[in-house]
């Protein structure tokens, strides 16, 4: 296409009139060279020419980390998908709060039953005691039942609190209590900047491209059972508890696979789907994983091609090193763990520390991606000449 530079009478000056008689008929003239162009490139340089008048269209032609606005490129990504997944413990609500009142829950539900010597204290013995005596991998849901299990045992050895229907029947509800109260505590102590966050995401995002929002969660956190908070932004939760994940946990790469084949499997995908084989797993044009943790979030992500964005508050058990009080990790699993933290490092493509910065810097991946996708064309159409040549 054909640049025309036109000079306005305010630049020029002292330009005769008849200087502007002839602009109209040297613009007609360049909008047929264009026409006649249109007939003879290839679609990847009328979308290579698009991209790069786009990306220049910002003052002084330059992107901007942080205030870009993604509408500009909005014909550019329409229709063009974005999965952005969430961690939930210590990323969109504290886990220590919520754990604690969860814990409350389950040992109130335990002395209900008669069960006065309860506590917690006693509780987690049981449970470090199970993790020790195991050869094998365990579930966090089976974990918790099997030390309710014990110290129910325990404490009834010398009374007769029922039958052993009975014990399964309490041992079911005692889980139930703390369950409950797990999702009840989330959506009570879920950080102030949480909903506005992802508001402000569906906001900016949702009308230009196809956005799904989910979580990939190691625990038995689910977004979708908290219908007074974050329900209405969430399309499916993916847990290293469920039949298909486990035992591959974060920081393995199969949970993370697994979230890819959920989103896949949404309607909003059905019409990608079509022009593949059943086992071809589509990706998103664009794929951002947030989280609180160096390796199960943001190397883990980053290694199967998500962008990742670090949530690093000031303050937090993994900043300082310190092991959480609900936290039964041996030795071996926290030094493994910090080896993947420090590897994880040069992975992020962003960090923040508060949920209210998340905005901006996902409209900054964007952007340095339609950079690096208008770059990619263009190359592949210099390339494309050359061969022609």
């Amino acid at each position: 296409m054909i640049a025309v530079s036109r000079k306005t009478p305010e630049v020029v000056g002292g330009y005769s009139e008849r200087k502007f008689v002839v602009l109209p008929t040297l613009a007609l003239l360049v909008l047929c060279l264009d026409l006649a162009c249109a007939f003879t490139i290839t679609p990847a340089n009328i979308r290579s020419s698009f991209v790069t008048h786009k990306s220049t269209k910002k003052s002084g032609g330059s992107l901007s980390a942080t205030g870009g606005d993604p509408n500009d490129n909005k014909n550019e990504n329409e229709n063009s998908s974005i999965l952005m997944t969430f961690d939930l413990d210590d990323t969109l609500f504290p886990i220590q709060e919520v754990v604690d009142a969860a814990n409350d829950a389950q040992i109130k539900a335990m002395q209900s039953f008669g069960y006065k010597e309860s506590n917690m204290e006693q509780c987690m013995v049981q449970t470090r005691a199970i993790r020790q005596s195991l050869t094998g991998s365990i579930t966090y849901t089976d974990l918790r039942k099997g030390a309710i299990r014990a110290e129910l045992k325990q404490l009834s050895s010398s009374k007769n609190y029922g039958n052993s229907v009975d014990l399964e029947q309490q041992v079911e509800q005692c889980f139930e209590a703390w369950l409950q109260a797990r999702h009840d505590a989330s959506e009570h102590y879920l950080f102030p900047q949480a909903l506005p966050a992802l508001q402000s995401l569906q906001d900016t995002f949702s009308s230009t491209h196809n956005l799904c929002i989910a979580a990939i969660t190691n625990g038995r956190g689910n977004p979708l059972g908290m219908t007074n908070t974050l329900a209405p932004y969430f399309d499916f939760c993916v847990s290293g508890e469920d039949d298909d994940v486990f035992p591959h946990r974060k920081p393995h790469s199969e949970i993370y696979m697994a979230a890819l084949k959920r989103w896949q499997a949404l309607p909003s995908q059905k019409e990608q789907k079509q022009d593949k084989d059943d086992d071809d797993l589509i990706r998103p044009d664009i794929w951002i994983h947030i989280g609180d943790c160096l390796a199960n979030d943001v190397g883990a992500s980053n290694d199967v091609g998500a962008h990742a964005i670090w949530v690093a508050p000031v303050e937090s058990s993994e900043a300082d090193g310190t092991q959480p009080s609900w936290s039964t990790a041996t030795e071996k699993d926290r030094q493994e763990r910090a080896m993947l933290m420090e590897a994880a490092r040069s992975k992020m493509s962003g960090q923040i520390t508060c949920l209210s910065q998340l905005n901006s810097v996902v409209q900054s991946i964007l952007l340095k991606q339609t950079a690096v996708s208008s770059s990619a064309t263009e190359d592949s159409l210099v390339g494309s000449t050359e061969t022609e040549k």
